[in-house]
C-alpha cells in the first residue's frame, strides 16, 4: 500500500496554469499480492487531508471487507504519518480484536521501498496526460487504466472520514523508554493478535517481542468511532480565486464543481 504522488486540479498545458495554485488530489493504493485486486481510495483536499485519521480509515474499511481472511499482511514504507504511528496501530490492533483475525504490518528498509502498487501509479501516470479538468477526470481515467481487471476505485468523500485517534489507546509505539533503547523507526514489523496483544521485530528474522503498550487510562474500543469532518473542507480564499480564474480554460461543464468549493 502506498500513497501516491499529489494530483493536480486542472492539468494543462495552458500557461496560465503555471502561477495558479490548484486542488489537491489525493490517491490511496492498496494492490492484493494474491489476487492482483487493486483497491484506490480517492479524494480532493476539500473533502479530506493526508493525517493518519484519513488513511487509517481507508485501512479499516479495506480489511472489514475482508473478513473471509484469518491473517492480513500490510507491506509499506515507513512513512510516520501514512504507516507507522500510534493512532493506526491502535486502531488495527482494535480491528483485529473484533474480527478475531491476524494484522501485521511488515516495514519496508529505506531504499529498498519498491512494491507491487508502484506499478499501478506508473501506470495510472501514463493516463494522467492533459488536459485534466476536475477530479473527475482522474477517476474516469483511473476505471479505464487496467481493462483486463479494472481497479476497483472508491471515491470517498468528508462523511467516509472518521476520527479514529478517540478510539486511539496507546500513549507510545516506541518500544524503549530510556536514550539508546529501540525507537519507532527501528521497528521493522508489527503484529496485532485477536487478544488484543501487539508483538514487534526489529529485524524480519527475529522472534516476535511483545510490545510494552502503554494505554490510556480511558478510550474508545467500540465499533461507532465518530466523524472527523462535519462538512466539506474549505480551501483558502487565494485558492479559490485562482480556480476561479482558471475557468477560462476549463471546460464549462466542470466550472459547477469549482464554484461548489467553500473556502475562508
Amino acid at each position: 500500500m502506498d500513497l501516491h504522488s499529489v494530483l493536480l486540479s486542472p492539468k494543462s498545458l495552458a500557461s496560465a496554469l503555471y502561477y495558479k495554485q490548484k486542488l489537491q488530489v489525493h490517491n490511496f493504493s492498496i494492490y492484493e499480492l494474491n489476487q492482483g485486486h487493486v483497491e484506490l481510495y480517492v479524494w480532493h483536499e476539500a473533502d479530506g487531508g493526508v493525517t493518519s485519521n484519513e488513511f487509517t480509515s481507508c485501512l479499516i474499511d479495506y480489511i472489514s471487507n475482508r473478513s473471509t481472511y484469518h491473517t492480513i499482511v500490510l507491506i509499506s514504507d515507513g512513512c510516520c504519518y501514512l504507516n507507522r504511528n500510534k493512532v493506526l496501530a491502535s486502531n488495527l490492533s482494535t480491528t483485529a480484536k473484533h474480527l478475531n483475525i491476524t494484522i501485521q504490518q511488515l516495514y519496508l528498509e529505506k531504499g529498498h521501498t519498491m512494491m507491487e502498487v508502484d506499478s499501478v501509479h506508473a501506470t495510472l501516470e501514463k493516463y494522467f496526460r492533459p488536459p485534466i479538468n476536475s477530479p473527475a477526470d482522474y477517476v474516469a481515467r483511473m476505471r479505464l487504466a487496467r481493462p483486463t481487471q479494472p481497479y476497483n476505485v472508491r471515491v470517498v468523500d468528508f462523511s467516509f472520514f472518521k476520527r479514529h485517534e478517540d478510539r486511539c489507546s496507546l500513549t507510545s509505539l516506541r518500544p524503549g523508554k530510556k536514550s539508546g533503547d529501540p525507537t519507532v523507526m527501528d521497528i521493522r514489523q508489527l503484529k496485532y493478535t485477536k487478544d488484543g496483544l501487539i508483538f514487534y521485530t526489529l529485524d524480519y528474522s527475529e522472534d516476535w517481542i511483545i510490545l510494552p503498550q502503554r494505554r490510556k487510562s480511558s478510550h474508545n474500543d467500540s465499533d461507532v468511532v465518530a466523524p472527523l469532518y462535519s462538512r466539506p473542507r474549505p480551501i483558502s480564499k487565494s485558492k479559490y480565486d485562482h480556480l476561479q480564474e482558471l475557468k477560462a480554460v476549463i471546460e464549462k461543464d466542470h466550472h459547477a464543481f469549482y464554484d461548489s468549493l467553500t473556502y475562508v
